[in-house]
């Protein structure tokens, strides 16, 4: 029943699209765009969605809507850009963790604090790529917004800080844990009174 679904899709979409709510109408968009490849200008009609906000169209570019990128991953890369926020944590793996300072449309950059370098700026294609956004359980979270229980669990419960490691950036070896942890989480030196 592809083709029923398909009407119904798009009878949602205008009805979503017509009612401001983008976020919504954009998830029924790349459904239909992935799922069912139905829309053949995606670019196109994600322009006709984000019409009334000039911000948003500011991140279709970069996305990767204008190269050779699958659909699927413009609109992860656009989802993405739709959330980043001024005062969200995030991590790069080359700069390490940030504090997102300043969202600008205008250039299309974020302007990034990183801790021990300073601000940064970061074109809005290589954030799609490279930037994660931290969740309040990771552990650079943590560490930002509660260092104090972050003490008292290396020094009282340290199976539980590699646990929170392991659900922040996935299984590792113990050498990527190192990495991982020293010195952003703990100073070398301390790291084998820890382990």
């Amino acid at each position: 029943r592809g083709k029923e679904a398909d009407e119904w899709a798009q009878v949602l979409y205008d009805k979503l699209a017509d009612s401001d709510q983008v976020d919504q109408a954009l998830e029924v968009l790349e459904w239909s765009a992935t799922t069912r490849r139905t829309v053949k200008d995606a670019k196109g009609s994600v322009e006709t969605l984000f019409s009334k906000d000039r911000n948003a169209l500011k991140l279709i570019e970069p996305s990767g809507f204008d190269g050779d990128v699958p659909a699927t991953e413009c609109f992860r890369r656009l989802r993405h850009l739709r959330s980043l926020k001024t005062g969200q944590l995030c991590y790069n793996d080359t700069w390490g963790f940030g504090i997102i300072e300043y969202v600008d449309f205008f250039y299309q950059k974020l302007e990034i604090d990183f801790e021990g370098k300073g601000e940064h700026e970061m074109a809005f294609n290589y954030a799609a790529e490279a930037l994660e956004v931290l969740g309040e359980k990771h552990i650079l979270a943590v560490k930002h917004n509660q260092p104090a229980e972050l003490d008292r669990l290396i020094k009282e419960d340290p199976s539980e800080v590699v646990r929170m490691a392991l659900r922040s950036y996935g299984s590792m070896s113990v050498a990527r844990l190192i990495e991982k942890m020293v010195p952003s989480v703990l100073p070398e030196a301390a790291w084998k009174k820890f382990w």
